[in-house]
């Protein structure tokens, strides 16, 4: 690899880094407010319609998490990208 190519290679690392952790930090907020909510609607879980809403927001909170580890493996390919880079150095 030339260096130009591998300057490219860790800017293109770094946009992908950040665009992952931004989705990241995404997920949590959402994670978050979801928390936030559930805290609500379990105080009320005795009404028939916020046992409903209760579920539903714990299954939102399982999709949150998949998707949140969905985006973690990603940073598994940019560790393997700058294993080559180090490799062809």
């Amino acid at each position: 690899m030339t260096e130009k190519e591998i300057y490219d290679k860790i800017l293109e690392i770094n946009k992908n880094f950040d665009f992952i952790t931004s989705c990241i930090k995404f997920y949590k907020q959402e994670f978050e407010n979801l928390e936030d909510e559930l805290i609500y609607c379990s105080k009320y879980s005795w009404l028939p319609d916020h046992k409903e809403k209760v579920k539903q927001i714990l299954y939102k909170m399982k999709e949150v998490v998949r998707r949140t580890e969905l985006e973690e493996k990603h940073f598994d390919v940019l560790e393997k990208q700058l294993d080559d880079i180090q490799d062809n150095l």
